[in-house]
């Protein structure tokens, strides 16, 4: 019996993404420069000619993972800071998720601290200005930390700048964890307690950047 419409697109949607899911794992062990078709194709146990006929060649494919990611990574930021509560606990609760992610998905963290480098191979400089990243993830931090100044929460001086200040503290933060894992051959079936303390200073320090005693 031959397959419904509704099953025809189930499966493509399926297929779509085996084949993204593939092409993270090669991107983040090679980079774009040196992930190939084939490799995608054989890590996802499929033919060459299945990637092809779903992408219509390497760029595509990247476009498509690149815009994938950087959606979830909005999503992401959205889920936290439209959730109730101080702006501290907020950033709190984002620090806290962005650590563990590095033990919990470690893919996609590694996906992104190489994506920032690699961006402009796959997008023109229009196109980053269009996808709006990582404008729109530093857009959000910026007007959440704009809420918390009046009151007093948060130390008064540029959000923006406090924005990517505490950004750049987070992200170093997440690569020294990796770094961390990759030591262990890519594994912690458990956190070490040296390293479940230096994740706890480690968000200390990135909220120590966004109270007002931080000057003190």
């Amino acid at each position: 019996m031959p397959r419904t419409k509704e099953q025809n697109s189930r499966l493509r949607c399926q297929r779509m993404d085996e084949i993204l899911k593939s092409a993270l794992s090669v991107y983040v062990e090679k980079g774009y420069a040196a992930s190939e078709i084939a490799d995608i194709a054989g890590r996802a146990g499929i033919a060459k000619g299945l990637v092809h006929y779903y992408f219509k060649d390497k760029a595509t494919l990247f476009r498509e993972l690149f815009a994938t990611m950087m959606d979830k990574s909005n999503e992401h930021v959205q889920s936290i800071f439209t959730q109730q509560g101080s702006v501290l606990s907020l950033f709190e609760r984002y620090v806290t998720s962005m650590f563990e992610s590095v033990l919990q998905n470690r893919e996609m963290v590694l996906f992104f601290m190489r994506m920032r480098h690699e961006l402009k191979l796959v997008f023109s400089e229009q196109e980053i200005k269009q996808l709006g990243w990582p404008h729109a993830f530093l857009h959000v931090l910026t007007e959440t930390l704009s809420k918390g100044m009046p009151s007093g929460e948060i130390r008064t001086m540029s959000p923006g700048l406090l924005a990517m200040q505490f950004s750049g503290a987070l992200f170093n933060g997440m690569s020294h964890f990796i770094r961390c894992i990759e030591n262990q051959d890519g594994h912690l079936k458990h956190i070490p307690e040296s390293v479940a303390q230096e994740m706890q200073d480690a968000a200390a320090s990135c909220m120590a950047i966004l109270r007002p005693d931080a000057l003190l």
